[in-house]
């Protein structure tokens, strides 16, 4: 290895700090210019097309199971444990700061999800200080509101670093620390993001006039067609009242007709919706694949059965894939853009943020876990008081249990030659 490299490296990794320049410039951009979608399809459609994307029922249904299993679980502020009774502190405010939001902080975060949709979302940061109260002085979020990512654009560096926002309609440029940003799965740190629906626009667009084209074949076919007898030589007055007395025949319920005409229904067996229905289902299944990976969550099969443990097996990939959107919006959203700044503004610099955690995303049998807990907690491998525990049964508010007086145990002597009941001769009481 060369000498050059070798002190590169004795920088990066001893003792010596040095701070490194990016690479990777985009010659493309330039520096305090704004940086256009890469998206094609809002490229040449715009982001409307998402939005009428998501009127679609299948695409609602899978967007709403999304976001709910990630946000329906409540939220806490949990305080650093090695920063002691300043972590303490510093999360209480922090809780208190959230609750305190007009509004509410799963609205707010349900506002940031609108990403899955655009591709990314922002939300503006409006402060307040505290007028009175325990917190009086400091500075907290008035409201955190939702602004439409169609009218705003990223200002970047050559990096591809925000440096700014741009409010397209007016020009205004506002600082990047006045909004929330979330870029949802943001390849190439594209700020743009990538929206769950650009997988699915071809299904989505294959329905939609599939659909159409389904509303005519069955205002065609849907119902039987009329058919008038008259005898030869009937006037062509005649024949044409009868034609239009079979023609109202669909709005009422009975007619009239002279008694050497006549009128029937011509009931044929009909399959043809059969291919409609098909394919709509077809595109349904690829829409919700596209969204949630997964086709059993919305439907209950290509086949219209399915069973029990295909269905879980649904379901443990959807909660899965939930777990990284769910880390992202703790730490990327909540985290960083949001408590860092209160922590830094009203705290200092140097003080721990606070963990953001939005709850067990899995219903937990609390039963056979704790029995297998308490084994472990009896045989010295956990400590009864250790947070993991909590955690690991899904329990609101998860953190060491308050000091509670130990539990003597207490040896009995029993008469005779040896337990009949299986007792080990130790018996617990309670103080």
């Amino acid at each position: 290895m060369l000498e050059a490299d070798l002190g590169f490296m004795r920088i990066i990794f001893g003792r010596k700090r040095s701070i490194e320049t990016e690479v990777g410039e985009d010659l493309s951009l330039v520096a305090g210019s704004s940086m256009a979608n890469p998206d094609d399809l809002v490229g040449r459609k715009g982001l409307e097309t998402y939005l009428a994307m998501s009127n679609d029922a299948q695409v609602k249904a899978c967007m709403a199971i999304k976001k709910g299993a990630v946000l329906s679980r409540g939220w806490e502020v949990r305080p650093i444990a090695s920063d002691g009774a300043r972590g303490k502190d510093v999360a209480e405010f922090c809780r208190w700061s959230l609750e305190e939001l007009d509004g509410s902080i799963i609205t707010v975060l349900w506002n940031v999800c609108d990403a899955l949709t655009m591709g990314y979302s922002l939300q503006n940061f409006v402060w307040q200080e505290i007028p009175s109260g325990p917190w009086a002085g400091k500075w907290a979020p008035l409201f955190i509101k939702s602004k439409d990512p169609a009218e705003w654009s990223f200002v970047v560096d050559g990096y591809r670093n925000v440096v700014a926002v741009k409010h397209e309609p007016t020009q205004e440029v506002v600082p990047r620390n006045r909004f929330v940003i979330y870029a949802y799965n943001p390849s190439y740190s594209n700020p743009y993001g990538t929206s769950d629906l650009r997988a699915c626009y071809r299904s989505w667009w294959s329905k939609d006039f599939l659909t159409r084209f389904w509303n005519l074949y069955l205002e065609k076919y849907g119902a039987p067609t009329v058919r008038g007898t008259y005898r030869r030589g009937t006037p062509a007055a005649q024949q044409a009242e009868l034609l239009r007395i079979l023609g109202t025949i669909q709005k009422n319920s009975a007619i009239v007709v002279p008694d050497d005409m006549t009128a029937e229904l011509l009931e044929t067996i009909r399959q043809g919706d059969v291919g409609f229905r098909i394919a709509v289902e077809y595109h349904n299944r690829e829409i919700a694949k596209s969204i949630l990976n997964v086709t059993m969550v919305t439907d209950e099969g290509a086949q219209g059965v399915g069973s029990f443990a295909m269905a879980k097996v649904h379901l443990d990939v959807l909660r899965m894939c939930m777990k990284g959107m769910k880390l992202d919006l703790e730490q990327t959203v909540m985290k960083e853009q949001v408590l860092r700044p209160m922590v830094r503004l009203n705290f200092g610099v140097d003080v721990p943020v606070p963990d953001f955690n939005l709850g067990p995303l899995e219903d937990r049998e609390i039963e056979p876990l704790s029995s297998a807990v308490k084994a472990l907690v009896e045989c010295g491998v956990l400590d009864p008081k250790d947070p993991f525990i909590r955690d690991y049964l899904g329990l609101q508010g998860a953190g060491p249990a308050p000091d509670r007086p130990e539990v003597p145990t207490v040896t009995r002597t029993r008469i005779g030659t040896g337990p009949r009941d299986g007792n080990d001769g130790k018996v617990r009481v309670g103080v």
